[in-house]
């Protein structure tokens, strides 16, 4: 009985050690160093407008290989992109007239890249020959998902708070002036072979947007692969309520995104 005790007793001791444990996430590239990411939205909204049903389908999907060809303090400050998807479909239907489906595809497809940093602010070098990149498509690295990560060590169980301006970096320059979101890490595991974090973040949206007042709630995990030192993935589900003109539509939301290190 008193062996067993023991053990219980070394046990709980090695857990409560664990769970005290300040884990300091630090994202690091390399040069030359490439990455595989795939970003997608999907939004369907429905409402009555001037007395007829109003619905509309969003979908964004976007897919591209980042090469790494300059770093400082581990993060890339030039980089060569191609991407494989670039494309936005919008469905809209109103009373009983027939869907209207516009579908665009970014002829920037297949046509190398290169992106830099100056004066605080990620540019094209040069436009390419076919396409082009808007505002939110211009960063390096895996910046809009670093945004969310703590500044300081933190234990799971602990929390923090992310400001609009590093919000900015995930959801786009459109971003309402009233956001936040709230992170907590919710474990440490193996995954896959690699020490992976489990952050659970809930993200708050409220102010004009596009014309209306929106509001919008998402949730879901963020895994960041701490043995590689870089964001593997987030996948946030939730609604978003857009009143205009005295309309009010809504519907379910979601964003995802996935980073995958080019071995």
């Amino acid at each position: 009985m008193r062996s067993l005790l023991i053990l219980v007793s070394l046990a709980l001791s090695a857990t409560t050690a664990l769970a005290q444990e300040k884990i300091a996430f630090k994202v690091e590239h390399k040069e030359g160093g490439s990455i595989d990411v795939r970003e997608c939205m999907k939004m369907k909204i429905s409402g009555t407008v001037q007395g007829q049903v109003l619905s509309m389908k969003v979908g964004k999907t976007t897919e591209y290989r980042e090469k790494a060809l300059a770093i400082e303090d581990g993060l890339p400050v030039r980089g060569e992109r191609t991407y494989r998807t670039h494309q936005e479909t919008v469905e809209q239907a109103m009373g009983s007239m027939a869907p209207q489906v516009n579908e665009k595809k970014n002829p920037i497809v297949g046509k190398p890249v290169i992106l830099a940093r100056k004066d605080g602010e990620v540019q094209l070098e040069a436009k390419p020959e076919a396409g082009d990149l808007d505002e939110d498509d211009l960063g390096l690295g895996t910046e809009d998902l670093d945004a969310l990560l703590p500044e300081n060590p933190v234990a799971v169980g602990e929390s923090w708070k992310v400001g609009r301006d590093k919000i900015m970096r995930l959801m786009g320059k459109d971003t309402p002036k009233v956001c936040e979101a709230a992170c907590t890490l919710e474990d440490v595991a193996e995954k896959d072979g690699s020490r992976t974090a489990r952050i659970a973040v809930k993200l708050t949206m409220k102010g004009a947007m596009g014309g209306g007042e929106v509001s919008t709630e998402l949730t879901g995990p963020f895994l960041f692969d701490l043995s590689a030192s870089c964001p593997r993935s987030i996948a946030l589900k939730g609604t978003m309520k857009m009143v205009m003109a005295g309309a009010t539509i809504e519907g379910p939301m979601e964003v995802e995104s996935t980073v995958t290190r080019v071995k």
